[in-house]
């Protein structure tokens, strides 16, 4: 019995001791396994294996299989939709690896809990407590990011290892005026300058902006959304420095509908990629000095477009004939770049056009008849090289620049059939012809500028009908007769007559008139007789030019008395003819 006891107790102290070393080692292995996982460095977005999707087209849109790391799911997705070439993910100097290493890294929000419980203002785009973003959220965040990084200057924090800390620049550091929320982890609705249908207010009630109302979401597959949907992307004047990345028009979706990044100093060419944003209705890229290159053709496609202004910025080439696509076009602003050629026919086709600025370029030969667009209110083409005569226009217009080109022949009485006109600028062209009779009609007519060409004839009797006229340009033409129908037009302000064959007297209507008359210039006529002492009731005068007539005698004392008030240029032929005690220059 004693012998069994301590046989017994022999064995449980074997077993004892194996248990032990068995542990023993189990622990050593573990803590070598920790050393190792701290003393290896860290390799970010290492390149992953060859994805083993069927096709290009295969795109996941829930939440994937276990074995599918993020980083294979956000690549599958951006790479899947041809949104970036996967090469660029991995580069991270450029804005797109700076993106993608910002959705792997940093971006906190889930991709793929796999719940189905649907939040406003939340799932569609992403952001807190989202249950699964989804494909479409994906490609918006990534192409956001994108935008950022490819219009800031952030620098890196010099204490930091980018490669070994991953660390991306901070909205803080950026040029942009203004970054709230942007590369943040909420929804993207709340990132400053976005809009999203569907978003909530405190209340609970629905947000939408004036473009976009509930009645009409169905045309952008938004009636059964089941979250907020960008529409809208407004960073005008916002300090973005930068090319403008093919991204923001291939990543943000069919919803998109206002884009405005105008006002800023974006540089490089417009993407051709822009075609594929089929949804926007008002594109604002104007007044960005360093954006160059040619106007994008696949800008015809983009069918939907009610407002595009492309202004002031320095595009060069033709305008592409494809804008005629554009149906819906309500305004067209490509003013104030270096385009050059023909103004296209097709443009004839835009019947909702309503604004048509092609000011301030190099565009040349005739320009086409556009009478076809019966709802064009306002028409620029000033400061150009066309040549021939003045084109056929519609009768609604308000507001006609076509000044400072070669325009010749005659103007055509038409014009004087366009009842809402308030604007006609002419001057500096060479059109020979008389002042047509048919100007009387323009009741509304408030600025006149024929000056710089080549009329002749009279002022006709008719324009004394022009009694809202407040600004009349008819210097350095060859215009004869005297001043009497412009002396009814009691509000103008400016009377610029100079260089011209007017002849006979001043008389005492036009001081007892024209009482609003700020500018008058009768330079270099052949206007004859004295000065008469009602100009002195001109107390609004600042410039009054008479030298180069036929005038004698001396200054009324009461004209002399406007120059201790507003009268600053008071030139008359006082070295000769005239005897003045107060003009300011003498002739």
């Amino acid at each position: 019995g004693v012998r069994s006891g301590v046989l017994t107790r022999t064995v449980y102290c074997i077993k004892a001791r194996r248990f032990y070393l068995v542990l023993a080692v189990m622990l050593s292995v573990a803590v070598a396994g920790i050393v190792v996982a701290f003393a290896t460095p860290r390799k970010e977005r290492a390149v992953p294996p060859p994805s083993t999707s069927t096709g290009g087209n295969s795109v996941p849109n829930r939440a994937p299989p276990a074995s599918q790391s993020r980083s294979d799911y956000l690549r599958s997705i951006i790479v899947g939709s041809k949104v970036t070439a996967e090469d660029a993910l991995y580069d991270d100097e450029s804005p797109q690896g700076r993106a993608f290493g910002w959705l792997l890294d940093d971006d906190s929000v889930s991709l793929y809990g796999g719940g189905e419980r649907y939040e406003p203002g939340i799932v569609a785009i992403g952001g807190d407590n989202s249950a699964d973003i989804g494909k479409s959220a994906v490609l918006i965040r990534y192409a956001l990011a994108i935008l950022y990084y490819s219009t800031t200057t952030a620098h890196r924090d010099e204490s930091f290892d980018f490669e070994e800390t991953a660390v991306a620049a901070s909205p803080s550091d950026t040029r942009w005026v203004r970054s709230d929320l942007w590369l943040s982890s909420t929804t993207v609705c709340k990132w400053y300058g976005i809009t999203c249908y569907g978003q909530y207010n405190e209340v609970g009630n629905p947000i939408f902006t004036s473009s976009v109302h509930p009645a009409s979401s169905k045309d952008f597959g938004l009636a059964h959304s089941s979250g907020p949907v960008l529409i809208s992307l407004n960073l005008t004047t916002n300090g973005l420095d930068g090319h403008v990345p093919p991204e923001l028009f291939t990543g943000l979706g069919p919803s998109l509908r206002i884009l405005d990044l105008g006002s800023n100093n974006l540089s490089g060419s417009i993407p051709s990629e822009i075609g594929h944003a089929d949804s926007i209705d008002k594109l604002y890229l104007g007044s960005n000095p360093r954006l160059s290159g040619t106007i994008p053709r696949t800008l015809g496609t983009v069918s939907h477009l009610q407002y595009l202004y492309l202004n002031d910025c320095q595009l060069s080439g033709p305008i592409p004939s494809e804008l005629g696509h554009l149906t819906r076009l309500r305004g067209l602003g490509l003013h104030g770049n270096v385009l050059s050629g023909l103004v296209p026919e097709s443009l004839n086709k835009l019947k909702e056009l309503y604004v048509l600025y092609l000011d301030e370029n190099a565009l040349e030969g005739v320009i086409p008849g556009l009478s076809d667009l019966t709802n064009l209110a306002d028409l620029r083409l000033r400061d150009n090289k066309f040549e021939g005569h003045l084109p056929a226009l519609p009768k609604r217009l308000q507001l006609v620049y076509l000044d400072n080109n070669f325009l010749t022949g005659s103007l055509p009485s038409s014009y004087g059939y366009m009842p809402f006109l308030t604007e006609l600028h002419i001057h500096h062209n060479m059109i020979e012809s008389t002042l047509p009779r048919s100007f009387g009609n323009l009741e509304d007519l408030t600025i006149l500028y024929l000056d710089h060409n080549r009329f002749s004839s009279s002022v006709p009797s008719s324009f004394a009908k022009l009694t809202d006229l407040k600004a009349l340009y008819l210097s350095d033409n060859s215009i004869t007769g005297t001043i009497e129908p412009i002396v009814n037009m009691t509000d103008l302000e400016h009377l610029r007559l100079s260089n011209n064959a007017f002849s006979g007297t001043l008389g005492g209507d036009l001081g007892n008139s024209l009482f609003k008359l700020e500018d008058l210039y009768l330079d270099h006529n052949s206007i004859h007789g004295h000065i008469p002492a009602t100009l002195g009731a001109l107390s609004r005068l600042r410039n009054l030019r008479l030298e180069g007539n036929a005038l004698t005698g001396k200054v009324p004392g009461r004209v002399c008395g406007l120059t201790s008030d507003l009268l600053q240029n008071f030139v008359t032929d006082c070295l000769s003819e005239v005897e003045c005690r107060c003009c300011t220059a003498c002739a």
